[in-house]
Formats: structure tokens, sequence, C-alpha cells
């Protein structure tokens, strides 16, 4: 069986993890794990090689900043071979009172959760068209879908990302060997979600996003609801007219 390359961007995250873990049991990859920690890749890695992965490489870096991209997508070329998958796993979500305070915390996420995906995404698609084929995977958020106010700037970084998303597909159609596919979870118990008040029947666990996932990814889904339901549930919120939506509380 001919072995897979896997990079996972932001693959400590809790959904990042989840999937690597999916994708690993049992079946021949080789990852590339790339974060901020060399220390947390190595506890992934570790985890990664007990369940079969055929190997497990990591690159530490600031793979948020946009200025950092470049050269970390150059060290992950250099490890040489095809790489027949990245996904797009890392983001922040602040406090919305503390972005209201902070202008810098503002700029830094649009930095992280937009500009520095724009790039990654641009990079990969160049590679993937050179190489002939590829798949990029990106999670975004049901939050794009309409912004509403506890997550107003979030909601921007994720509805923006769609759009790059989409429009790479579109410039890429005629590779019928490059695929694009933007995953959008419901809210999932993360640390990323810790400052949110948590529990109900809408929250999942990031092993409820990773096999959805796995399922979307392997019959090649544009774009992927995880879990399945917000796709109406985000279909009726979006037909809500204005005066209506602005009086509720969501």
């Amino acid at each position: 069986m001919q072995v897979r390359t896997i990079v996972i961007l932001g693959a400590t995250s809790a959904i990042a993890v989840a999937y690597a873990r999916r994708v690993a049991n049992g079946k021949e990859v080789r990852f590339i794990l790339v974060g901020r920690s060399q220390a947390a890749l190595d506890q992934v890695r570790r985890d990664l090689v007990a369940r079969g992965a055929t190997s497990v490489e990591t690159l530490a870096g600031e793979i948020g900043a946009p200025d950092q991209v470049t050269g970390l997508f150059d060290r992950i070329e250099a490890l040489g071979g095809a790489i027949d998958q990245v996904v797009l796993a890392y983001g922040v979500m602040p406090d919305r009172d503390a972005l209201s305070r902070n202008s810098d915390l503002l700029v830094d996420l649009y930095a992280v959760n937009l500009v520095s995906a724009a790039i990654w995404a641009e990079r990969c698609a160049a590679f993937f068209v050179r190489q002939g084929h590829g798949h990029l995977v990106v999670i975004g958020s049901v939050a794009g879908d309409r912004a509403r106010a506890g997550i107003i700037h979030y909601s921007a970084t994720k509805s923006g990302l769609e759009r790059i998303v989409e429009g790479l597909a579109h410039l890429h159609a005629a590779h019928k060997g490059i695929v694009f596919t933007l995953v959008k979870p419901g809210p999932v118990d993360t640390p990323m979600t810790d400052h949110m008040r948590k529990g109900g029947l809408l929250w999942s666990s990031p092993d409820d996003i990773a096999r959805v996932m796995v399922a979307g990814i392997r019959r090649g889904a544009a774009v992927i609801y995880a879990p399945w339901y917000w796709r109406w549930v985000l279909f009726g919120i979006r037909a809500l007219p204005r005066q209506v939506f602005n009086r509720l509380k969501l």
C-alpha cells in the first residue's frame, strides 16, 4: 500500500490530534506535524507512532505569524517527498471584551486566523499545482455563516477563510487531482473555548468532529458541516430577517 503524506498545521490542537489519531490507526501514513511547541509536538508524535503511523516528523515555528509562513513551508518542502494532504487546523478565539479593549489583540486575531492562513493556502495550492495533485483541508467554523455579538471578529475571519478556500477551488477547478475542503464545526469542547459557557446538545467533542472529517474528506466534499445538522441549523439562521435576528440572544 502506498504511504500517504499528511501535513498538519496546528498539529497540537484538539481537533487536529483527534483527526490524526483516526487517520493513523492501522493506516500507511507519514505525518509532518507543524506547531508552535516542540514539546507538545513530540507528545503527539509519540502517540501517533504508538498508533501505527509509518513515520512522524515535526517542525516547530510560529505558524500563525504571516512573516514566518514562507520559511516554514520551505522547511516542509526540504523534508522531501510528495504531500498528499495538508490540514490547516490552528486558530485563536479571544474573549470579546478583551478584543474590544486591546487593538493589538484584534490585529493578532486577523493575522493568525486569516492573513497567515491565506498565505499557507496559497503556498499549498502552488505546491499542489507543481506536484500535480493534493488535498487542502481547512478547519473553519459555522461562525463564518453569520456573525453574532459575542464573536464578531472571529466570525469575520472564518467567513473570510471560507471565501479563500472557495476562490482557490474555483481557480484550480481544471486540476482534477487538486481538492479543497472546508470543515465547519459547531461549538467544540476544546481549550480554545474554555472561556465560553459549555454544555448542551449542540456541543461536540474533538473526536466527533474528526469522525465527520474523515468521512467527508474521503469522499472529497467541498464543505463539511460537523456534525451534519449544523448545515440545516445555519440554513435557518441565515434565512432570518435582520430585524428578527437582532432580537435573538445567540
